[in-house]
């Protein structure tokens, strides 16, 4: 099992700028080792990764700016193309079979369209007092808030969109043992964030939505300025900075809210986030709710406690009875379920978490990845950040 660590660090301006190089440098490599493969693709040739690889010391030698990165360095930023042309053939053998997916080359990398590199098991080290030992950088000030637990595997040095650096340590832990724990259903939504079985309700943040306005008075401000200004950059910087507040609100909220949840078992409903994007209504406020990555946070966070998370079929969980199980046509917008049949009346999206966690029993039933404890609680014990009224307690 693999965790990532990210600590921020201050890298001078001379270092600075060696880092920026050797992105530059990286990135040149990337785009040159695709046009390699492209131009040789449609010559009905084939390059593997190995023979680019073997080109590296001739590289080194016709510009010799490379011989400043770390051999290593490079190497990886090869696997990375090679995965991204892997990633190409697959594509193009789903389009062959009848599957609806877009096929194309990988994308040549611009500047702002590559912003990491790679260093593998070598190249690196921490120092007893907390800074990173990079090869032919360094000593570089890092602020290691924490220890990494694990046996560190990869570092990537990284950039975000406001220029601040970051090291993020990869590391791989032994998998916790699988533990028996009381079993939760949770339903995903854009009214309520998520619904537990025990009938208990989160309201979606909406950290997008609450910070449109001054968003869109950035962007008014940016379009304003000549291209090309110094003022413009300075607009665009101001802009990147906003956008970054929003997604470390959402990171930051997500983070608790799965670290809660993954205290109990956990039955997610498997949904189609791409195909629901499509409908241009619900659009923003899905890819404001984060579903996907509420749910991978909760994957390996119950892995690391010793849980599980299943996924099961969403298909009719908010038309059927948690009750007698009958189907009952309701609209999106009607926030009661009121069951004809057996007469229960309860919120639709807990009556849409219950479903999910019987059919999340039936699944994992008999199976290696779910074991259901016995008689399985209706109501599972609640986690301490869920309120039944307002946002959860940041």
């Amino acid at each position: 099992m693999k965790r990532a660590y990210r600590f921020r660090f201050y890298p001078k301006a001379k270092l600075a700028e060696q880092f920026e190089q050797t992105l530059t440098l990286c990135r040149r490599l990337y785009n040159a080792g695709l046009e390699h493969r492209i131009v040789a693709y449609r010559n009905g040739q084939s390059v593997t990764y190995l023979q680019q690889q073997n080109e590296l010391p001739t590289i080194k030698k016709a510009l010799p700016e490379y011989a400043s990165v770390h051999s290593q360095v490079l190497q990886e930023t090869l696997r990375r193309l090679d995965k991204a042309y892997k990633a190409f053939f697959r594509r193009l053998v789903e389009k062959r079979n009848g599957k609806n997916v877009k096929v194309g080359f990988p994308r040549f990398k611009g500047e702002n369209r590559y912003d990491s590199v790679t260093c593998p098991q070598s190249g690196f080290r921490l120092l007893p007092n907390g800074h990173l030992l990079l090869s032919r950088v360094g000593e570089v000030r890092m602020f290691m808030h924490r220890s990494p637990k694990g046996k560190i595997k990869t570092l990537n040095i990284k950039r975000d969109r406001c220029g601040c650096w970051f090291a993020v340590l990869t590391v791989e832990r032994p998998t916790a043992e699988k533990r028996v724990r009381q079993t939760v259903g949770v339903d995903l939504g854009l009214h309520s964030l998520v619904a537990l079985s025990n009938g208990e309700t989160l309201p979606a943040p909406q950290f997008l939505r609450r910070s449109e306005k001054k968003l869109k008075r950035l962007q008014r401000w940016t379009s304003r300025k000549k291209k090309g200004s110094g003022k413009r950059r300075k607009a665009i910087l101001r802009l990147a900075k906003g956008h970054r507040l929003v997604e470390r609100q959402r990171t930051d909220f997500l983070h608790k809210l799965s670290r809660d949840s993954a205290r109990c078992d956990v039955v997610f409903e498997k949904l189609n986030v791409a195909g629901m994007l499509k409908n241009h209504r619900l659009a923003k406020s899905i890819a404001d709710a984060s579903w996907s990555r509420l749910v991978g946070m909760t994957v390996y966070k119950a892995e690391e406690a010793g849980g599980r998370v299943v996924l099961v079929d969403p298909t009719y969980s908010s038309q059927e009875c948690s009750v007698c199980h009958s189907r009952v046509k309701t609209l999106l917008a009607d926030r009661i379920f009121k069951c004809s049949n057996c007469g229960l009346i309860i919120c639709r999206d807990v009556n849409a978490a219950r479903i999910i966690l019987g059919r999340g029993f039936s699944v994992g039933r008999g199976t290696a990845e779910f074991t259901p404890v016995e008689n399985p609680p209706i109501l599972a014990k609640p986690a301490s950040r869920f309120k039944e009224t307002g946002s959860p307690s940041l």
